[in-house]
């Protein structure tokens, strides 16, 4: 056996039963549920050291999650390639850490949620950005040229670094007017 695998489906006992079909040479598969959320993720995983937690009651998480005994990317990334092949995407993953072994359920879901957030920004962004330098410096007004060059400049620093979602959002807002259906780039 590769590792083991704690899935969260929202209740979806389909998809479960095919990702534990396809993986059960290689993995041990612990499905949970939501009345889980309030447990911590070492429990879940069986680790020595970890008891049931006191009750406590989270809203279903609304989004799947799959989290990974494994550290080894590679590894992961072979099984997100599987579950793609046959259409059984998980967009939010993790890796059981020694730090966040000792968070309850929702807590780690609710931190994935937002860093699957912030790459989508991220990736927006970037998309902006190519399509910025894909424009000929003739086809932007002259009028409107330096402060179309001042956006792509900041969109490339903002992604150069480990951004802020808010950094992000700022590149993004100030790039997108260039862009679209109200473009101020003729042929953009």
């Amino acid at each position: 056996m590769l590792g083991t695998i704690l899935l969260y489906t929202n209740g979806n006992h389909e998809k479960e039963a095919k990702i534990s079909d396809l993986l059960k040479e290689d993995f041990v598969v612990r499905t949970m549920d939501a009345s889980q959320l309030h447990e911590r993720i070492g429990y879940l995983f069986e680790l020595d050291g970890y008891e049931a937690s006191p009750e406590e009651t989270f809203a279903p998480f609304a989004h799947e999650v799959i989290v990974f005994s494994v550290v080894d990317a590679s590894i992961i990334s072979e099984v997100a390639k599987i579950l793609q092949e046959h259409e059984l995407n998980i967009d939010r993953k993790a890796m059981l850490t020694e730090h966040n072994q000792k968070w309850k359920a929702n807590d780690l879901f609710v931190e994935l949620n937002e860093e699957h957030h912030y790459f989508l920004k991220r990736n927006r962004l970037n998309m902006l950005l190519q399509l910025a330098m894909k424009v000929k410096p003739e086809s932007v007004p002259e009028e409107i040229r330096p402060a179309f060059q001042q956006a792509v400049v900041e969109a490339y620093d903002v992604l150069k670094k480990q951004s802020s979602a808010e950094e992000i959002e700022s590149a993004i807002a100030k790039l997108l007017p260039y862009f679209g259906d109200a473009s101020l780039i003729k042929n953009a």
